[in-house]
């Protein structure tokens, strides 16, 4: 079976190439942004998902996003543009990331404390209650178990699949953000 990063080429420096071909250079971006100065510019959805494509099957591999445009194109300054443009709209999607850590870590935080408080509680009714073997007062006790686990679960689903998403996330952000970008035209 052939390995998935096999289908790039490469450079002489041994980079994977991303390799792009876009119609213009306005087809980059987002088509209802264009009145947005070019690093303010939101990418095409579509060519932005297309680049965390790319880098989550090249891993750690270094690469180097080569796109090509139209050359009618030659003239305009859109290289530098491009390169600005793309930095920017990534390091804003690590932006955005970040405050989505935050939130997290502010929903784990608040499970974690509510989920102790209510622990403390289960373990004063357990202690002081004068009639422990009474059905209402073992049902009432397993009850705060049970919420205690449910307040916990988030805890635990928050930290091993959304907090660890969002850091692998950030990751291919910040290498598509600092990448090395080549214009060519057709």
């Amino acid at each position: 079976m052939r390995k998935v990063w096999e289908r790039y080429s490469k450079t002489a420096e041994g980079e994977y190439i991303i390799h792009t071909r876009a119609e213009s250079c306005h087809s980059l971006y987002r088509r209802f942004d264009f009145e947005s100065s070019f690093p303010k510019r939101d990418l095409d959805p579509d060519f932005a998902a297309f680049l965390h494509e790319c880098l989550t099957e090249l891993g750690s591999n270094p690469f180097v996003l080569q796109i090509d445009l139209p050359e009618k194109e030659r003239e305009q300054d859109y290289p530098a543009r491009i390169r600005e443009s793309i930095k920017t709209y990534f390091e804003y999607l690590n932006e955005l990331a970040r405050k989505d850590r935050r939130d997290i870590v502010g929903r784990i935080l608040l499970n974690f404390f509510l989920a102790i408080a209510l622990l403390v509680v289960v373990i004063f009714v357990e202690r002081f209650i004068p009639n422990r073997e009474s059905v209402f007062s073992k049902i009432f006790s397993q009850g705060l178990y049970i919420a205690v686990w449910v307040l916990m679960w988030p805890v635990f689903s928050e930290f091993l699949y959304n907090f660890r998403q969002i850091g692998k996330e950030m990751k291919i952000n910040e290498r598509i953000s600092k990448a090395g970008i080549r214009i060519s035209y057709y």
